[in-house]
């Protein structure tokens, strides 16, 4: 069964905000965007609001700090994190921040697959969105075929943000059918005009169609809520009740 998890990236809420409403809408878990004090120290408030609200925390996102850097001590990095949220079985990077590491030393991929395999981890690439100060990273990190067949060639799973891969004016159900095998996680939102991350139904994907996809291989899949923007909701309980209606359209898609 494919699991659906709220993400961290839900502001203006607090990390308790969240929990609460991930239960009560019967999300099936927290997908925790790191932050970067959390490599060096345990976020004790989190495993505590996790047990708190009986919700798990299934899946990590990279602090997004590592986004602009390409830390040598990556690999420690994720070690530290992973230990932190042993129960974890997703963790997200952005090609971004590894790529350098990975052009100059490729044997670095075999690393961390074994550590991902060592620690009972599905390691997932995620793209960027087309932005002009990301145009400045390698092709491979932002263009969706090149980002696509990297992870490919590489056999290693990618994170299929919808909002990224629509800014690059790439449909995207031909991207899930074309890599649906390589994909563990899925960032759910929605996108028009360039704007990305937004309610279900309030942008023009053909998100049916899209979860008829899913549908048909649906094997080890996890969708992740990354929504974040709501043009159209003028308070916190307008925002909630976007996010709730966002939930029911993907039960209701993928029965």
């Amino acid at each position: 069964m494919i699991k659906v998890a709220l993400g961290t990236t839900f502001y203006p809420f607090n990390h308790e905000e969240l929990f609460q409403f991930a239960k009560q809408s019967g999300f099936d878990g927290i997908d925790y965007l790191a932050s970067y004090k959390d490599i060096f120290s345990t976020p004790h408030h989190i495993l505590e609001l996790s047990n708190h609200y009986k919700i798990p925390i299934i899946g990590i996102h990279q602090p997004l700090q590592l986004v602009f850097n390409t830390p040598s001590l990556l690999l420690k990095n994720m070690v530290n994190i992973s230990n932190i949220f042993h129960k974890v079985n997703t963790y997200v990077i952005h090609l971004s921040s590894v790529i350098n590491i990975l052009e100059q030393t490729p044997s670095k991929i075999i690393r961390l697959k074994e550590l991902s395999k060592d620690k009972g981890l599905t390691l997932c690439f995620e793209s960027n969105p087309i932005m002009p100060i990301l145009k400045w990273y390698p092709k491979v990190t932002f263009d969706p075929l090149t980002y696509g067949e990297f992870c490919v060639k590489n056999n290693i799973q990618m994170t299929f943000d919808l909002s990224h891969i629509a800014s690059a004016n790439y449909d995207i159900v031909t991207f899930y059918k074309k890599y649906h095998a390589n994909i563990a996680v899925i960032h759910m939102s929605d996108f028009k005009n360039g704007k990305e991350h937004l309610p279900l139904g309030h942008g023009a994907l053909p998100l049916r169609e899209l979860f008829t996809e899913i549908k048909k291989n649906p094997q080890h899949k996890k969708i992740v809520f990354e929504i974040n923007s709501f043009p159209t909701a003028r308070s916190k309980k307008e925002k909630l009740e976007q996010i709730q209606e966002s939930l029911l359209l993907t039960r209701k898609c993928l029965r």
